[in-house]
């Protein structure tokens, strides 16, 4: 006995959606997304605060940080789908072929902001956004870290959901 075609497929395809649960997948990564665009946008705002008075340009080896336009390392596991304003802080998402031409362009150090990935932290959450300067030289991208935040979240049963705990500025 011959089963048609149309019915195996249906029959496929129907197991492959059982099988995937993409509103779960959707919510998770909204989620992330959001926790991820907060992380950035309290960094931001505490970076300038702390630092944003500071002269960092090293005798003219570095461009001076301006923290209401930043660049932040694209990674597409992370950054892909983040918002690209915050209020009053702008950032542009860039590649490491976009950092290099960067760099060509400037023949100076420049400040990033590269996002980590959420962490548990004593029982909350956590995503660090550190502060690198770019430099290339001998045809390669070289990062050096300077400061960073790390941006704690926990979450709020009143509301359902994860609200910035605290944010913590460190440096080298």
């Amino acid at each position: 006995m011959k089963t048609p075609l149309n019915i195996v497929v249906f029959l496929f395809a129907a197991l492959l959606a059982l099988s995937t649960d993409t509103h779960a997948q959707l919510a998770v990564r909204s989620e992330n997304q959001f926790l991820y665009n907060e992380a950035l946008r309290v960094s931001l705002k505490n970076m300038n605060s702390e630092w944003g008075e500071f002269d960092s340009t090293e005798r003219g080896t570095r461009v001076p940080i301006d923290f209401h336009n930043m660049i932040v390392r694209k990674d597409p596991a992370i950054t892909d789908g983040l918002d690209s304003r915050f209020g009053e802080y702008r950032a542009t998402y860039l590649d490491d072929a976009s950092l290099i031409g960067q760099w060509k362009r400037l023949r100076k150090q420049f400040a990033i902001l590269t996002v980590g990935q959420v962490n548990r932290s004593e029982g909350r959450l956590k995503i660090t956004i550190a502060l690198v300067w770019v430099s290339y030289g001998r045809s390669r991208l070289r990062m050096g870290l300077d400061s960073w935040a790390n941006v704690y979240f926990r979450f709020d049963a009143a509301n359902q959901k994860y609200i910035v705990d605290n944010v913590k500025l460190a440096g080298v």
